[in-house]
C-alpha cells in the first residue's frame, strides 16, 4: 500500500475513535447504568476488586481503570464514567498497537468498521464481552495481514506471533470461536495456503483451544454457558429455516438491513462485485458466513417476542468482522480514482456512528422513567420502593432484573444520603419475603449492601414497601 494511503487510514480510525469517546462520555449513564454494566458496577464496589464472570478474562484488561479511580478515592461519578470509558480505552489500545506498532493501518480501520457497522443499541452495554471480543479477533486479522518483511519475521516466528493472538480471544465470549475460525480460514483461501502447515497449525491450535474451553462449560456443574447452550437445540435452527416467519429473532434482523444496515450491506455488496472478479471461493465463503450467521443469531436469540434489541445485537457484531474483511484484502485501485475506498470507509464510519449517536435517547428515556419513580415514592418513612412486575416493563427497560442496581447507582450520583432501591418483583413470594426482610441483602441476587462503599451508598435498611405509583 502506498504511503499516502496509510496515513489516511490511520487518520481515519484515530478520528472516528475519538468520535466514540465524545458518545461514551457525554452519555456515560447511559452507557452504564443499564443491564450487566450497572450490576458488575456493585460488585467491583462491594469488592474492592475485580469481577470477573463466567471466566471471561477479557475484563481484566478494562476494569483496572475504574478499580484505579476507585482505589485513588474518585467520586461515584468519576468510577461511573470510568466504566464507560475503560473498555473504549482497551479497544482503542488495541488500535493504536495495530496501527502503529504493527504498521497496519488497514487492520486497524477494520477494527473500528467491525466496531459500529452493525451495532447500534449494544454500544451503550458498555461491558459487554461478546462486543469487546471484536477487539481481539481485529487482533488476529492484523497478524495475518501484518507486512511480514517489515519484521522480517521467519514464517514459524509468524506462527507464533499468530498462535499467540489466536490465544489471547481465548479471553472473550465462547462465541468468538466461529469469527476466529472465519477470519483463519479466509486468510487461508486469500492466500491460496491449501498446503501451508502453518495456516493449518494456527486453525489446529484454535480448535484444540476452544474445544478445551466447550468441554470444561460441558462439564461445569451449574454453568451460565452451559444453561445457554441447553436451551437452543438442533431443532430451533431447523425451524429458523424451515419456518422463519414463526421466528421473531428473524423478523428482527430483516428490519435491521434497511432501518440500520443500509450502507454497511451496500459496501458489503459492492465488495463482493469486485470479489468475484479475483477469487470466486472467497466471495462465496463470506457470503456463507453470513447466511450461517443469520440462522445462528435467529435460533439463538429465538426465545424473543418482541423488539428487545439489547441482546440481539451483541451477536449481530460479528457480521461487521466478515462484512468488514473485504478493506483488508481489497488494495485500493491504482488510478487517479483511487481515493473512493477511504471516502467510502469514511462515510459509512460517519453514518455508522450517527445511527450509534441516535440511539441514545432510549436509554435516557428509560433513567427517566426510573429517576421519575424513585421521586414520585421516595419519603422520609422509606427509600426502598416495589413494584409488581407487568408485561409492558419488557417492553419499557428490556430487562427489569438490574432495575435494583441501575436505582441505586442513579439515586446515589449527586447525594449518597438519597440512595434508594427500586425493585420489581415478579412473584407473590418475593414480595411477602422483601416486604417483611431488611434491607441486609438486596435482590435480585442478595448482594450484600454492608459491603458497599458508604461514602457512595447510605442504604435505607428498612424492607421494602409496595407501591403502584409507576412513572412508565
Amino acid at each position: 500500500m502506498k504511503e499516502n494511503y496509510k496515513w489516511q487510514y490511520t487518520l481515519i480510525g484515530h478520528l472516528a475513535f475519538l468520535l466514540l469517546f465524545v458518545i461514551a462520555f457525554v452519555f456515560y449513564k447511559e452507557r452504564t447504568l443499564n443491564f450487566d454494566t450497572s450490576f458488575y458496577s456493585i460488585r467491583i464496589l462491594a469488592t474492592g476488586d475485580f469481577y470477573i464472570p463466567h471466566g471471561r478474562g477479557i475484563n481484566y484488561l478494562w476494569q483496572w481503570i475504574p478499580l484505579l479511580v476507585f482505589k485513588m478515592g474518585g467520586s461515584l461519578k468519576s468510577f461511573m464514567m470510568a466504566m464507560s470509558l475503560g473498555p473504549l480505552i482497551m479497544l482503542y489500545a488495541f488500535y493504536l498497537f495495530i496501527a502503529h506498532v504493527l504498521k497496519n493501518s488497514k487492520a486497524g480501520v477494520y477494527l473500528v468498521l467491525a466496531m459500529v457497522m452493525c451495532i447500534r443499541y449494544k454500544y451503550y452495554a458498555a461491558i459487554s464481552e461478546i462486543y469487546l471480543s471484536i477487539g481481539l479477533i481485529a487482533l488476529v486479522v492484523a497478524c495475518l495481514s501484518m507486512d511480514k518483511k517489515r519484521f522480517n519475521l521467519k514464517p514459524y516466528q509468524h506462527l507464533l506471533a499468530s498462535l499467540f493472538f489466536i490465544s489471547l480471544t481465548y479471553l472473550g465470549h465462547p462465541f468468538i470461536i466461529f469469527p476466529l475460525l472465519f477470519v483463519l480460514g479466509a486468510d487461508l483461501i486469500w492466500h491460496n495456503r491449501w498446503k501451508d502447515k502453518m495456516a493449518w497449525l494456527g486453525i489446529i491450535g484454535a480448535v484444540i483451544l476452544f474445544a478445551s474451553r466447550y468441554l470444561l462449560i460441558i462439564f461445569s456443574g451449574a454453568s451460565y454457558e452451559r444453561g445457554k447452550m441447553g436451551s437452543v437445540g438442533l431443532e430451533t435452527f431447523a425451524n429458523v429455516i424451515l419456518h422463519p416467519s414463526e421466528v421473531y429473532s428473524l423478523s428482527i434482523l430483516w428490519s435491521f438491513i434497511d432501518s440500520q444496515w443500509f450502507f454497511a450491506v451496500a459496501l458489503f455488496l459492492l465488495s463482493l462485485f469486485f470479489l468475484f472478479r479475483r477469487n470466486k471461493l472467497f466471495a462465496a465463503y463470506l457470503i456463507a458466513f453470513t447466511l450461517c450467521w443469520f440462522v445462528f443469531v435467529a435460533g439463538v436469540c429465538s426465545y424473543l417476542q418482541g423488539d428487545i434489541y439489547a441482546m440481539i445485537e451483541g451477536y449481530c457484531g460479528f457480521f461487521g468482522l466478515a462484512w468488514a474483511l473485504p478493506a483488508i484484502y481489497l488494495l485500493p485501485p491504482k488510478y487517479k480514482h483511487s481515493w473512493i475506498l477511504p471516502l467510502c470507509i469514511s462515510c459509512l464510519l460517519l453514518f455508522s456512528i450517527h445511527r450509534i449517536y441516535k440511539k441514545a435517547p432510549f436509554f435516557t428515556s428509560r433513567l427517566a422513567k426510573i429517576e421519575k419513580t424513585i421521586a414520585e415514592n421516595t419519603n422520609i418513612q422509606n427509600r426502598n420502593h416495589m413494584l409488581k412486575m407487568e408485561g409492558r416493563f419488557w417492553k419499557e427497560l428490556w430487562y427489569p432484573w438490574s432495575v435494583p442496581y441501575e436505582s441505586l447507582i442513579l439515586s446515589s450520583l449527586e447525594n449518597p444520603n438519597l440512595s434508594s432501591i427500586l425493585y420489581i418483583a415478579d412473584s407473590e413470594k418475593k414480595i411477602e419475603k422483601y416486604s417483611k426482610q431488611e434491607m441486609r441483602y438486596m435482590p435480585p441476587f442478595n448482594d450484600d449492601t454492608f459491603a458497599l462503599p458508604e461514602h457512595y451508598f447510605k442504604v435505607d435498611k428498612r424492607p421494602f414497601v409496595l407501591t403502584d405509583k409507576i412513572s412508565f
